[in-house]
């Protein structure tokens, strides 16, 4: 799913947020990527920039919460911005791979810092409950101001079709998405289908179900009251 949103204050006037998520892409990672508008053309060719220096590349700051090609939790900073200061006793400059080439670049434009020790999110948060801190936490102002945000536009969308993708990277530019103004829609029209063209029709056998799995275990849905019967019994078979 991919959301473009516009802050209606002077603040963020004309300054576009997209929220996209998905599953069966290509690749899982997750990040938080600032784009800053680039208005500078370079007379000279790209082999001449100079990553430091040139303003024609991209100036982005990237919070890399993990996974994906770089595989660590990570912060980028375009070297044409500035050189950021973390503290030397929890982050760490990470070093250059040659060939590992992150949102269209390598790795080597950026300033590139990693934690010196990765916790697992659920051991932090869990740590935090323990402490009794609570800015790792959604207040119920936000909690309810996010509902009012999210409510209105799932229910605009109850009666649309989502797309169909085949995942991974099969999906090739089927997911690729732009947008002009305040309107966001799909780079390509939706193919008619996804089943063999022409010819016999398909058989069972020519699709495979993929099993529901959460962080690599298989999920287990059913409906509420078989569902804690199973739960139950896997309880009482643990013990």
């Amino acid at each position: 799913a991919g959301i473009l949103v516009h802050m209606d204050n002077l603040r963020w006037e004309g300054v576009p947020f997209i929220l996209m998520s998905g599953k069966a892409l290509d690749e899982r990672v997750g990040y938080v990527r600032i784009l800053f508008r680039n208005q500078a053309y370079c007379a000279q060719t790209e082999t001449r920039w100079v990553a430091d220096q040139s303003q024609c590349l991209p100036r982005q700051i990237v919070f890399y919460i993990g996974h994906g090609e770089l595989g660590s939790p990570a912060v980028l900073v375009s070297r044409n911005l500035f050189r950021p200061f973390l503290p030397s006793g929890s982050w760490k400059e990470v070093e250059d791979r040659p060939g590992l080439r992150l949102f269209g670049r390598p790795l080597s434009d950026f300033y590139a810092y990693s934690p010196v020790r990765e916790q697992d999110a659920y051991s932090v948060l869990i740590s935090h409950i323990f402490h009794g801190r609570k800015d790792s936490f959604i207040t119920t102002e936000n909690l309810l101001a996010s509902w009012a945000f999210w409510t209105p536009l799932l229910d605009s969308l109850a009666h649309e079709a989502p797309r169909l993708y085949p995942g991974g990277a099969e999906n090739g530019h089927l997911l690729d998405f732009e947008f002009t103004g305040t309107q966001l829609r799909f780079s390509r029209q939706q193919p008619e289908q996804l089943v063999p063209g022409p010819g016999s029709a398909p058989s069972p056998s020519d699709f495979q179900v993929l099993q529901s799995k959460y962080r690599d275990s298989l999920l287990i849905s059913a409906w509420p009251e078989e569902l804690i019967a199973k739960l139950a019994d896997d309880i009482e078979a643990t013990a």
